[in-house]
C-alpha cells in the first residue's frame, strides 16, 4: 500500500503498526470506523454491531494495512495465546467479521485469505482529521486524556533497603 493511500485529510501518514490520531475516523469501503467510540457504521449511518473480539480484529487489521497477518500473530495479539496448529478460533472470527462487512464473502475483497500464511486487509484506508468539540478542547488538553481502551500504565519504584 502506498503512502498516498495511507494519508488522510489530516495531512499525517498512518504508518504501519500505528493507529490514527485520537478522534480521527477511519474510512474503508462503505464503512467508517470510530476507534475511540468502538463503533463501525456504514455510509447510511447505520451501526454495524461488532463483538469486542471482532472490533479488536478489525483494529489489528487497520494497524497493519496491506500486510499479511498470520493466524499465530492474530491469536497472540487478540487473546495473548500461543498459536496451536489446531486452533481455528481466528478463522471463525474472520468469518464472522467478513459476514458483517463484506457484501459477498465469496470472494472476499476486504479481508483476503493468503493460503498458508494468514489474512490481509486489502481495502484502501482513509483517515480524516480528528473532530474536536470546543467543549473537550477547553476542559483538558488532548494529550492528558486517558485512553479508555488501553490498560492503565503501571509503574513500580524500587527503594533502597534501609538498615535497621
Amino acid at each position: 500500500m502506498s503512502e498516498a493511500e495511507l494519508m488522510g485529510n489530516a495531512g499525517g501518514a498512518l504508518t504501519k503498526g500505528s493507529l490514527p490520531p485520537r478522534g480521527a475516523p477511519v474510512r474503508f469501503g462503505d464503512f467508517t470506523l470510530d476507534l475511540d467510540g468502538c463503533s463501525l457504521s456504514n455510509t447510511n449511518g447505520g451501526d454495524i454491531p461488532l463483538t469486542q473480539s471482532e472490533f479488536a480484529l478489525l483494529r489489528e487489521f487497520i494497524r497493519h494495512p496491506g500486510r499479511v497477518l498470520s493466524r499465530g500473530y492474530l491469536l497472540d495479539a487478540l487473546a495473548g495465546k500461543r498459536p496451536d496448529p489446531f486452533d481455528r478460533s481466528i478463522d471463525m472470527l474472520v468469518g464472522r467479521l467478513r459476514r458483517k462487512i463484506e457484501p459477498d464473502a465469496k470472494p472476499p475483497r476486504l479481508i483476503v485469505t493468503v493460503p498458508g500464511e494468514g489474512y490481509k486487509f486489502a481495502a484502501p484506508i482513509r483517515v480524516e482529521a480528528p473532530k474536536l468539540s470546543s467543549e473537550s478542547a477547553t476542559l483538558r488538553p488532548a494529550a492528558s486524556l486517558p485512553n479508555k481502551h488501553e490498560p492503565p500504565r503501571l509503574s513500580m519504584v524500587v527503594l533502597p533497603q534501609s538498615e535497621w
